[in-house]
């Protein structure tokens, strides 16, 4: 998609992971995930719909939406 290689999201991704730098879990957050996928309309760039997350939580997130169907 478009949106990843913005310069509104590079600016969005640095400030979400500069303002929360861990995951969930408490690793360090390396991946920004939209809570609401992008496909399901959810909002690019909205603060309240974007998350911190480790490459872990971040792939364990995306393989449970596939299972889902989402």
């Amino acid at each position: 998609m478009k949106v990843y290689h913005s310069a509104k999201w590079l600016n969005t991704r640095k400030y979400v992971l500069a303002q929360k730098p861990l995951c969930r879990c408490g690793k360090l957050a390396q991946e920004i995930d939209h809570i609401v996928p992008l496909s399901r309309g959810g909002a690019p760039y909205a603060l309240d719909n974007l998350q911190p997350l480790c490459a872990d939580c971040h792939r364990d997130k995306h393989r449970a939406e596939r299972v889902l169907g989402i």
